[in-house]
């Protein structure tokens, strides 16, 4: 390398000399060779030490067998029911005779409840007796052959029937006209008390129209202003009296002249009344409260024109005026006091109010009448029915018996008993039992009232046999079926006996009816409780299972779980998925009860090194 440089200088034209490298420059190369030397091998070891020390995320991992799908519960509420309850309803409409129980009372079968009366069925069943009686007499006697005794013992039935069935006439004639002498007397009582409220409402109506026509005046005398307060109260006042009087609006500041032109409102509903020849109740009470309520509205406008005239406003007015304003009102106060006095009076007449438009004690009286014109009717029939039988007794024992008569005879029985067993199976519908073992939870009958055909007389319940009914989700629908135990309150054992077929639509959920198998389960009815029912259906034929919906990777390959090996190193596993429930996936294959899966699949991939937490 020398010899070449010498030989390039020379043929330049130049000399090229060689320095020999100083002991310093030496030293210094070796120092920045070690330096560098130093720092590689610190980098190469650091390196090899992170390799070593990195941290491998740490992972939870949950059993599968804790996820079976055919070993869980349903958890629900319910509200405590009774098995056995039932409402009795009244099938005749007469006043209750006796209550024999109280709400809370412990009831047995068979035990009288209720007892309506039943004198009419009592003297009915009697009658009915009587004939069953003497039916047989007539066809005993007529196979025993007739006596001088029989003979006179027939003609003395004869008579006593007679006598009966002009007795039962007598009776009826009398009670019809005891009726129609009370309906006359109501009738008559409501019709005056009736014209006398319309006659009061026209006098009354006179008062408040000359009542409000003063306030005019003076209104328009005195006080025809808007800025002072007593102005606005007056007319205010008048303004509510004439929306009460004449039904309209806006009048608080009408003049005299235009109040006594009002033919409207309470007038024309007044003389309609009037007019009427059957005045209608109902609008007749609604007239004679609007018109109370005018007058006291007219009282109180009178009374702030009186107390405005001691005001700066209403300076010129006069004693006579201070005078002819007291004298209204006075006699405004004089119409309130009668009113209110017509309207007691025909309410007492009404009865304190209306059926179907009727005064309710014409309708009482009406219904009181009717009842004892079929009550008279029946025994007429009955004493007509005897004296037939006691007439053709005696004729038989005049005549002979014979074959036709003899067939007769027993057709006679036969008519009489039954007509006696249709009356006795009246009974059951006046006598009100108990069909169970139970308490009594309601009783609306009280003694003496009136209790209407289909009203509601009596309510049983069975305290000791008790249900639950609770709602479930559609999806735990497919989970439980008739006769899965059921756990109550973590105490009580009970048993699904009822599973609805369809969704209730007003909750969107199905009935489950669960029976409470414990006797000494200290349960109200009412009462919510908590009910866990344990799962008795698959919704496969094979093992299955619910997981965690963080655990299952979701694709459209397929569905995969994450396990890890041996390695630490993440693995993956396919399975196959079934139903959502709510956060859980049912998972059908893939997948074995001892196998253990990674918790959650987010952020982790396949091969990443992991260790389990």
């Amino acid at each position: 390398m020398s010899t070449l440089r010498y030989k390039l200088a020379e043929l330049r034209g130049r000399s090229i000399r060689f320095h020999k490298p100083s002991t310093t420059t030496t030293i210094v190369s070796l120092v920045v060779v070690i330096v560098m030397a130093l720092f590689g091998y610190r980098y190469i070891t650091n390196k090899a030490q992170m390799t070593e020390t990195s941290v491998t995320p740490a992972v939870q991992m949950i059993a599968v067998k804790d996820y079976r799908a055919n070993t869980g519960v349903v958890q629900a509420s319910g509200e405590v029911t009774s098995v056995d309850q039932v409402t009795i309803k009244s099938e005749v409409n007469v006043p209750v005779r006796s209550v024999f129980v109280s709400i809370g009372q412990t009831v047995y079968a068979g035990q009288p409840l209720v007892e309506f009366e039943h004198g009419d069925v009592d003297a009915q069943l009697a009658q009915a007796n009587a004939g069953v009686d003497q039916a047989r007499a007539l066809l005993n006697v007529q196979l025993a052959g007739a006596r001088a005794e029989d003979l006179t013992r027939a003609h003395l039935a004869v008579t006593q029937a007679e006598q009966s069935l002009y007795q039962v006439i007598a009776a009826q004639d009398q009670t019809r006209i005891a009726n129609e002498a009370a309906m006359s007397t109501l009738t008559a009582s409501l019709t005056n008390a009736t014209n006398n409220s319309i006659r009061t409402a026209q006098q009354v109506l006179s008062t408040t129209t000359d009542g409000l026509v003063t306030v005019a005046t003076y209104q328009q005398t005195y006080f025809n202003c808007t800025s002072q307060s007593v102005c606005h109260k007056i007319e205010l006042a008048k303004h509510d009296a004439m929306r009460e009087i004449f039904a309209v609006n806006n009048g608080g500041q009408w003049n005299a002249e235009t109040v006594l032109a009002q033919r409207g409102g309470l007038i024309a509903r007044v003389q309609q009344l009037a007019e009427s020849s059957h005045p209608d109740p109902i609008e007749l009470d609604g007239v004679l409260t609007d018109l109370l309520a005018g007058l006291q509205d007219t009282r109180t406008a009178l009374i702030l024109t009186r107390e405005g005239f001691e005001l700066p406003v209403a300076f010129a007015a006069t004693s006579t005026d201070k005078t002819t304003v007291e004298t209204k009102r006075a006699a405004v106060d004089a119409a309130i006091t009668t009113l209110q006095t017509q309207i007691q009076t025909l309410h007492s007449v009404q009865g304190n109010g209306f059926v179907g438009g009727d005064a309710k004690s014409l309708a009482d009286e009406r219904a009181r009448a009717e009842a004892s014109r079929r009550a008279t009717n029946a025994s007429i029939e009955i004493a007509q029915t005897v004296l037939a039988s006691a007439r053709q007794t005696l004729a038989i024992l005049e005549n002979g018996p014979r074959d036709v008569d003899l067939a007769s005879l027993y057709a006679s029985v036969r008519s009489a008993e039954a007509a006696r067993d249709a009356l006795s199976s009246q009974y059951r519908r006046y006598l009100i039992t108990a069909p169970f073992n139970g308490v009594v939870a309601s009783l609306p009958a009280r003694m003496g009232e009136i209790i209407g055909a289909g009203q509601t007389v009596i309510s049983l319940i069975n305290p000791d046999l008790l249900e639950i009914v609770a709602y479930i989700s559609d999806q735990d629908r497919a989970l439980v079926q008739a006769g899965a135990s059921v756990t109550i309150r973590d105490t009580h054992q009970g048993i699904v006996s009822f599973v609805a077929p369809s969704i209730n639509p007003a909750i969107g959920k199905i009935e489950l009816r669960i029976t409470v198998l414990d006797p000494s389960a200290t349960l109200t009815i009412g009462q919510t409780v908590p009910v866990v029912i344990e799962q008795t259906i698959s919704t496969t034929d094979a093992e299955s299972y619910r997981l965690p919906l963080p655990s299952v990777r979701i694709r459209p390959a397929g569905s995969f779980v994450l396990i890890v090996d041996d390695q630490g190193t993440i693995q993956e596993q396919q399975v196959e998925t079934g139903v959502v429930f709510g956060a859980r996936v049912e998972i059908l294959s893939g997948l074995s009860v001892n196998d253990s899966i990674l918790a959650s699949v987010r952020g982790l991939s396949v091969g990443d090194q992991v260790t389990i937490d």
